[in-house]
């Protein structure tokens, strides 16, 4: 025996019992000092309400995938069972993941092919790329999923070519996205600022 016990064992112990101890009363002030330490920090820090709001806009992302996807029955799961239940969350978590999965390949696939070009995305613009979109991809339709799915080694002659760009297209493409760098960059400029 160690001496140790994990947190979430020490708090279930002190929740268990039924005349809150002075343990249980400390440790909910201290609860209580660290979340006001953490709401100054926040405060005061731009950079960490920043990444913070990131965080925040990305699982609301993820959430709005999933409630597209999820469209049949108004979003509900209906299920009596919780084995079906499951079945259902399940599928849902399979199609957003195989969506970003797609999305992801193609992202690379189209940075390869300007990098390809001569136009290099710097990496802090890169970080703002998201695989969570899903506006190219058909929710309502008729799926068929076949017996001879792909194996890993096939995958890359199964991708859909890239849209072909002209080198005026790709200049283009490029003023864009140093525009949208500039404008997002002056956008975190001032919020930070307020």
């Amino acid at each position: 025996m160690t001496g140790t016990v994990t947190a979430s064992v020490m708090l279930r112990k002190l929740a268990a019992y039924q005349r809150q101890n002075g343990l249980a009363h400390a440790l909910r002030e201290l609860g209580k000092v660290e979340r006001t330490l953490f709401t100054l920090d926040w405060m005061q820090d731009p950079e960490l309400r920043r990444r913070s709001h990131v965080g925040l806009n990305k699982g609301e992302q993820q959430n709005a995938l999933r409630r597209a996807v999820f469209f049949n029955r108004l979003g509900e799961i209906r299920d009596r069972s919780y084995e079906n239940q499951r079945y259902r969350a399940s599928g849902l978590n399979l199609v957003v993941a195989a969506i970003v999965l797609w999305n992801t390949v193609y992202l690379q696939r189209a940075i390869d092919y300007l990098r390809s070009h001569g136009v290099t995305p710097k990496s802090h613009d890169l970080v703002h790329l998201s695989p969570l979109g899903w506006e190219h991809i058909n929710l309502t339709g008729d799926y068929h999923w076949a017996d001879d799915t792909l194996g890993p080694d096939q995958v890359p002659a199964a991708l859909h070519a890239l849209q072909r760009v002209s080198r005026r297209g790709l200049a283009c493409a490029s003023f864009r996205f140093r525009v949208f760098s500039s404008i997002r960059r002056d956008l975190t400029m001032s919020l930070a600022a307020d």
